[in-house]
């Protein structure tokens, strides 16, 4: 048995080339299977069937993980894994701090009562500015250490194409292989580390308080009722459906048109095979001098560019160095197209707003710059099809395409927060040809579906994009943008 089990090891030949508890670097030249999850409606329904195949271990982890249909579809599918298997273990890591949008200890806690451990990463205090402003932007979900989703994709209704007004355009990629026993121990790494703690459980109100007239003692009616609606909404969140009850009946329909639509689309998607593998990922303890290699890594795969790099990022926000690295890339000949988000695609007015003043300014560095203008999805793709006419899509996803060869996908934005490492963010790189030309086909549909800009003006009609209008209007929505300024340029 120590022989069969060495032979294994040596026949997978996985080598880290770099591998830190605070940071990781994996490459292996194993076959490995892949493909890109293109819409939400597919990308949630491949999260389902990995979760429905697993036989040993589930592990999730999320920058943001919140209350609405899709996570109660997730988490209603993990509770019942867990009553059916219960051998096999499931993890749910969720970033966390006073004030998110995350499962708050109320629901954490009903479904770690189901068996679903969970975690929270960095829960500090809100004023503890030096703690809180390091989260966890990764988003992972691993079965049995040998397949895993990452990608740009969080866990709430607008990433999987469900929500009303607007939802966001992302990518995923799904793996399997033996890279994955990396992503196990990157995840492992966050679990085990010290910034991470166990969700403390809420504590009942007392039954008294001492609030009537000269301190008298009175019933504590109000919060002893809002405690017990809240245990009550966070126990059925992490409950089985029950096909009696008209919440969970309306979503056990979702999840069948989940099944129909989102099994049509992943079918339709290819697999590919590649060689060549790469998995980075940056540690959980930011006070370590190894923990930030992700935006380092982005750099340097850039650098080694032969003749092109395309771009795909929802926030762009240039530091004088980085400024530097792209004039350099120009004067070596490397054409670069970088795609953004309009003032339309977009419904973050500040950040989307400094993000386009640093994209005409790249374009005025002689490289092409597009805006997705927000329409996107058809009927068939949507589990609500409605919203083919009533969405707005904003472009979300984090790819990188170098030369004809490399492809990055991951959690990574090209701004400061990412790069430098505020956020803890990680990504695959994937070295294959024939999946490079498959990535920069989905790619180009969305080039297509953009408005192009040359030296800082649309190519359209001459205007310039970020146009805020004049008078007291424009100056007042350009303050908005100011402290974004200020904190950016500090880190």
């Amino acid at each position: 048995m120590t022989l069969l089990k060495t032979l294994l090891i040596l026949s997978l030949t996985l080598v880290l080339s770099s591998a830190y508890a605070e940071g990781m670097h994996a490459h292996s030249t194993e076959p490995h299977k892949v493909k890109t999850l293109e819409t939400g409606t597919a990308s949630l329904q491949q999260r389902l069937e990995m979760i429905e195949r697993a036989e040993k271990s589930i592990e999730v982890e999320f920058f943001i993980f919140d209350k609405s249909d899709a996570p109660r579809i997730l988490v209603e599918a993990l509770v019942k894994k867990k009553r059916e298997s219960p051998h096999v273990r499931i993890r749910v890591l969720l970033d966390y701090f006073t004030f998110s949008k995350n499962l708050d200890p109320f629901y954490t806690t009903a479904m770690i009562k189901n068996g679903v451990e969970v975690k929270y990463y960095n829960p500090a205090f809100l004023l503890n500015v030096g703690a809180i402003v390091h989260r966890d932007h990764r988003k992972h979900i691993i079965v049995d250490g040998q397949e895993a989703i990452a990608g740009g994709r969080n866990m709430a209704d607008e990433y999987f194409d469900m929500k009303e007004k607007h939802n966001y355009l992302d990518r995923d990629i799904w793996v399997s292989g033996p890279v994955v026993a990396s992503v196990v121990k990157s995840f492992d790494d966050f679990w085990d580390s010290k910034k991470t703690k166990l969700p403390k459980a809420p504590k009942r109100p007392p039954a008294t308080t001492n609030s009537g007239p000269r301190g008298t003692s009175v019933p504590n009616t109000l919060a002893l009722r809002q405690f017990d609606s809240k245990i009550r909404r966070a126990a059925k969140f992490a409950s089985v459906f029950d096909p009696t009850d008209e919440d969970d009946a309306v979503l056990l329909q979702m999840r069948e048109d989940l099944k129909r639509i989102g099994g049509k689309l992943l079918e339709a998607e290819p697999v590919y095979v590649v060689n060549s593998i790469r998995y980075i990922a940056d540690g959980p303890d930011w006070d370590h001098p190894n923990y930030s290699i992700t935006g380092q890594t982005y750099y340097e795969v850039m650098e080694e560019a032969q003749k092109s790099l395309v771009i795909e990022t929802p926030y762009f926000y240039l530091q004088k160095n980085e400024n530097a690295f792209f004039k350099r890339l120009k004067t070596k000949g490397i054409d670069v197209d970088l795609l953004l988000n309009s003032k339309r695609s977009s419904n973050e007015f500040a950040i989307n707003y400094i993000s386009l003043l640093q994209g005409l300014k790249f374009s005025k560095f002689g490289f092409d710059l597009f805006l997705f203008d927000g329409t996107w999805m058809s009927r068939e793709e949507l589990i609500k099809p409605e919203l083919a006419e009533s969405s707005i899509w904003m472009q979300h996803s984090k790819t990188m395409l170098r030369d004809s060869n490399l492809t990055w996908i991951g959690s990574l934005n090209m701004d400061p927060r990412s790069v430098q490492r505020m956020n803890a963010e990680s990504a695959f790189l994937v070295d294959d040809e024939q999946f490079n030309a498959a990535l920069r086909a989905h790619v180009e549909k969305r080039l297509q579906a953009s408005d192009a800009v040359v030296n800082g003006r649309l190519l359209k009609d001459n205007s310039n994009p970020a146009n805020l209008g004049g008078g007291i209007l424009g100056k007042l929505k350009l303050m908005k943008t100011w402290p974004f300024y200020l904190f950016e340029n500090q880190i």
